[in-house]
């Protein structure tokens, strides 16, 4: 009977917090569990991540495809992406230092993840390591200059408009900020303390890369993530000292079947410190040569 009743009870938890939002099938037919020693609760794997999403949701929305949005580079990065066909997706890993995974980690008290792996690293480096984004924004950022000067050699570089449609291998989200208000995963986890409950959703791992502290909010990331997986296929290569994750970029108009995202290239711009025949020259003769240049 003290099943039922913190079920129930978690129950009230979930939908005090998410209103309207909540899945209630998830508990009413029982689609969480809780385990033996009474002190988790968790969904289980057939029923579709439901709860997961939801409450994931609030915090870290996920973008549906085809939606543009702009990537910003150097004028070398776009000639390096022309003579390869790729976006290179780049390793969590390589920001950790900038607040990357920790963010999330230490605010949704997830200790565990600074624990030692038994090799001289926290377990968060190795969870990171498997993790490979690229990062994107909407047009029309309001700090535009911000992101020209950070990611675009100082308005030397370009700015590509990309038509991206996520497959389910590729996870892209609006990021989240630290901005002091507890995400609705905390809010849940806080409330469900009093039953002695704590609720870990499946991808959790894969949401501490959604999260950043507030200096990085001007740049109202949405981000386009992808998992390695120990048992699946390894697509990475290095370049340099870097890991990276190859995604094929399309033409205009066409498409590639990569299975982790399907990207377009629709449109470059030049910087307000590049010249647009610059650009033109860098895609002269390659199957981007009908793109847009602005």
């Amino acid at each position: 009977m003290r099943f039922l009743e913190k079920v129930d009870a978690a129950h009230k938890v979930f939908r005090s917090v998410l209103g309207a939002a909540i899945p209630d099938q998830v508990f009413t037919e029982r689609a969480v569990t809780i385990s033996d020693d009474g002190q988790r609760l968790y969904e289980f794997t057939g029923n579709n991540r439901v709860l997961a999403e939801a409450v994931l949701g609030v915090d870290f929305p996920r973008a549906a495809g085809p939606i543009e949005l702009d990537h910003y580079t150097t004028l070398t990065g776009l000639k390096a992406i022309v003579a390869s066909r790729k976006i290179h997706l780049r390793a969590v890993a390589t920001y950790l230092h900038e607040g990357e995974f920790a963010t999330f980690a230490q605010e949704h008290g997830l200790q565990g993840y600074f624990d030692d792996n038994g090799r001289g690293k926290q377990v968060l480096e190795d969870l990171s390591d498997n993790l490979f984004f690229i990062s994107l924004t909407k047009p029309g950022n309001p700090d535009e200059t911000t992101l020209w000067d950070a990611f675009a050699n100082e308005g030397r570089g370009v700015r590509l408009r990309l038509r991206v449609t996520p497959t389910p291998a590729g996870d892209l989200r609006t990021m989240s900020y630290q901005t002091g208000h507890p995400t609705a995963l905390k809010q849940i986890n806080d409330a469900l303390a009093s039953e002695g409950l704590v609720y870990t959703p499946w991808t959790i791992s894969r949401i501490c890369a959604f999260y950043l502290p507030l200096g990085y909010r001007v740049e109202r990331e949405v981000r386009l993530l992808v998992k390695r997986h120990e048992d699946g296929v390894d697509r990475t290569i290095q370049r340099g000292p870097h890991t990276v994750w190859p995604v094929a970029l399309a033409a205009p108009g066409a498409t590639t079947g990569d299975p982790a995202c399907e990207i377009e290239l629709v449109e470059v711009t030049a910087g307000p410190r590049c010249m647009a025949t610059a650009v033109q020259a860098a895609v002269a003769g390659s199957v981007y040569a009908e793109v847009a240049v602005s």
